[in-house]
């Protein structure tokens, strides 16, 4: 991985020595890259307008449960960096059976109170540098260090739709999917264009849900 640069250049290309005026540099960077205002839009229904019924999933919205945390502390990933309260994954995993009920408290007042600590609200912002000048703030990108509660958290959230992402989704869907990559449907696309190109033919159809020529 790529480190930062000691020096920053300023919204004018000049450069920045104090540290203090680096870290506002930084956070101005951020505030605008994370945060945009977009015009309201006419709404498409009108007040007077009946808005159409809503589907109906078959997702629980019960607290979570002591195995639903059980289960993902356990799918976890080793090796990865605390948030500001410092506890590794490692020892959330280690420590399942005495972290559960404890878990289980937690995220039942959650639930309860439809709001989350302050703590689960923050994270270690770290930017990493992707190309190009390493002085220059736009050619970084940001990661966010959060507590390992708050993506247990996430984690019973995310298994309790996915079952109903998948039945919703088309078989062929790739790039964010458990097992389902990208490569395998770019090597089909390639040789269905060396195909074409073999056989001088001009082929128009869909491949694995984009358009093919």
């Amino acid at each position: 991985m790529s480190s930062m640069s000691n020096s920053v250049s300023d919204v004018n290309g000049g450069f920045i020595t104090d540290n203090a005026t680096k870290v506002e540099r930084w956070r101005e960077h951020f505030e605008r890259l994370l945060n945009f205002y977009t015009e309201p839009t006419t709404p498409l229904l009108t007040s007077t307008t009946e808005p159409p019924p809503s589907l109906t999933y078959p997702v629980t919205c019960d607290p979570p449960s002591e195995g639903e945390i059980a289960d993902a502390m356990k799918r976890l990933r080793n090796n990865k960096a605390p948030g500001e309260d410092g506890k590794a994954v490692e020892i959330y995993k280690s420590c399942v059976g005495t972290l559960v009920p404890w878990l289980h408290e937690v995220t039942g007042q959650v639930w309860r109170d439809e709001a989350v600590p302050d703590d689960w609200d923050s994270g270690i912002l770290v930017p990493i540098h992707k190309k190009g000048n390493k002085t220059i703030c736009e050619n970084y990108r940001g990661i966010s260090y959060m507590e390992i509660a708050t993506k247990i958290f996430a984690i019973v959230l995310l298994g309790r739709f996915q079952s109903v992402r998948d039945s919703r989704t088309r078989p062929n869907q790739a790039g964010f999917r458990a097992g389902r990559g990208c490569v395998d449907q770019l090597l089909s696309f390639g040789t269905k264009r060396s195909y074409v190109a073999t056989v001088k033919k001009t082929s128009v159809g869909f491949t694995y849900g984009c358009s093919a020529s």
